[in-house]
């Protein structure tokens, strides 16, 4: 997926829906591994969203090198 900035958009909503329904079976039944998935969840989605915004912030600073 390198180059594939696309991925990173699709992979925070695809996570956020897990996490939208995860908390949704967490409020009908408690579970705590559940919730620790949850928890792993929201911390792949700050990885993904700080990576996107480095490969974004490159490819600025590429661009204003003038190289691509």
């Amino acid at each position: 997926f390198m180059e594939k900035t696309w991925a990173f958009p699709l992979a925070l909503a695809l996570f956020s829906l897990l996490v939208t329904f995860s908390i949704y079976r967490l409020s009908l039944n408690w579970s705590w591994i559940l919730s620790g998935f949850v928890v792993l969840d929201l911390f792949t989605i700050w990885l993904i969203a700080k990576e996107w915004r480095a490969v974004l912030r490159l490819k600025a600073s590429n661009a204003m090198a003038g190289g691509e």
